[in-house]
């Protein structure tokens, strides 16, 4: 779902990603997921980054649009093995309800998000799943520079990821998605 926000400065967000240096922690959880759920699989590292000056430009230009917190992020999901495409497999957030993301890199022509119709076993929630626990409901294509609302308290996945997925995400934690749309309407594109 679109939503009607100003796009982020992109000379901010770029001195930001450059006072951030890589965490080689990442490589180590891509290895443990791979151990996890499959010797071949290909799972994209992915990285948080969120610095004083991100949650100042945040406060600065956001804030004001709404009443709780906005936890601002950069998420990156690495293809680390360019041999084939990459995928994060299904997943519940943890400290997050929903997320405004703004694409700033897609990570590839044919990077897909798929949502997944609740899960049997609700007391997953905050860990990732097999494709094989969840059924597919959705699959949709979040690659363009905008802004789009996604309820990342329901089973979500991305897949076919060639190169490097790059979000602004303004997150919330105190709010579900369907209070957002009700309470922010004056925000989604018409």
């Amino acid at each position: 779902m679109n939503l009607m926000l100003p796009d982020p400065d992109v000379e901010i967000i770029s001195d930001i990603l450059t006072e951030v240096k890589f965490n080689e922690s990442f490589e180590q959880d891509r290895l443990t997921h791979v151990q996890l759920f499959s010797e071949q699989a290909n799972i994209a590292r992915c990285e948080y980054y969120s610095t004083p000056k991100l949650k100042n430009y945040v406060r600065q230009v956001y804030q004001k649009f709404f009443d709780e917190e906005i936890i601002p992020v950069i998420i990156c999901l690495v293809n680390t093995d360019p041999r084939e495409p990459a995928f994060y497999m299904p997943h519940v957030d943890k400290k997050r309800l929903v997320s405004l993301n703004y694409c700033l890199a897609s990570g590839g022509s044919a990077v897909t998000t798929s949502f997944y119709k609740q899960c049997s076993d609700y007391s997953m929630t905050g860990s990732s799943c097999t494709y094989n626990d969840v059924d597919l409901e959705t699959q949709v294509q979040y690659n363009k520079p905008e802004w789009q609302l996604l309820d990342v308290n329901r089973y979500h996945s991305v897949e076919n990821i060639t190169g490097k997925r790059m979000l602004f995400c303004l997150s919330f934690s105190d709010i579900t998605a369907k209070q957002f749309l009700q309470k922010y309407a004056n925000l989604l594109q018409k």
